[in-house]
């Protein structure tokens, strides 16, 4: 029992430091996408549960997956306007 409350804690934790650094991210206007502030937030918000090296690590690999995520909404977009023919211009 007790190290299930353990885990839901984790878990709310880590929800809770990626809102906030999301929305510091958004709300930062001089970084594009927040670039930096979101995983220094990220950082600081996990340090006192984890070690610095392991929050940060954490930080960069949830930058990463959003870059990768990005990129194939890209990709899935372009292929989309291939498929029926429309060009980006045309609204």
């Amino acid at each position: 029992v007790a190290h299930r409350l353990l885990a839901s804690r984790g878990y709310l934790l880590g929800v809770c430091a990626y809102a906030l650094a999301s929305s510091v991210g958004v709300l930062v206007i001089f970084a594009p996408a927040g670039a930096g502030v979101r995983e220094a937030v990220l950082t600081v918000v996990l340090a006192p549960v984890l070690t610095v090296d392991a929050a940060l690590a954490i930080a960069l690999v949830s930058r990463v997956l959003l870059i990768v995520v990005d990129v194939l909404i890209a990709v899935s977009q372009l292929r989309g306007l291939r498929t029926t023919g429309a060009s980006p211009a045309a609204s």
